[in-house]
């Protein structure tokens, strides 16, 4: 009886520091997405959320072909709606002549989890996130009306 009551409470012990380290990196992934929700810009409008998909899907049958970003790089377009790569550093003014490569299944990844955080009900998308694998790529998507 006491080793099943030690490893009952074993059990319960890991069920829960296993729940609480899965919410924990579900957090830190969402607040890592921006949804531009107060953006004002007008350049920055909402993507259309099937021709983000049909990017998505684009990017990761690439799987580990080369994505290489500058300042700004157009990595698919449909419609309106562009899927696009922008190295940080260019960005940022560090390195305005540099790129920064990573796969393409990274930026589909990393494109999927806007979809998941960003979508909204009346099929508009539109955010950003750095790439999983490459936190020097900041991945975008919008429309480029």
């Amino acid at each position: 009886m006491v080793n099943f009551l030690a490893a009952t409470a074993s059990l319960l012990a890991f069920t829960a520091t296993t729940t609480a380290l899965t919410n924990s990196r579900l957090f830190a992934r969402q607040s890592d997405v921006s949804c531009r929700d107060s953006e004002t810009d007008p350049f920055i409008a909402n993507g259309f959320v099937p021709d983000a998909v049909d990017c998505i899907n684009e990017l990761a049958a690439k799987g580990g072909d080369d994505c290489t970003a500058g300042l700004a790089t157009s990595f698919c377009l449909r419609g309106n709606t562009q899927i696009t790569g922008i190295y940080t550093a260019a960005a940022s003014g560090e390195d305005s002549a540099g790129t920064t490569t990573t796969t393409c299944q990274d930026v589909a990844q990393a494109a999927g989890r806007i979809m998941d955080f960003c979508s909204r009900g009346d099929g508009a998308v539109k955010g950003q996130t750095l790439a999983f694998a490459n936190t020097q790529m900041l991945v975008d998507i919008r429309s480029i009306e």
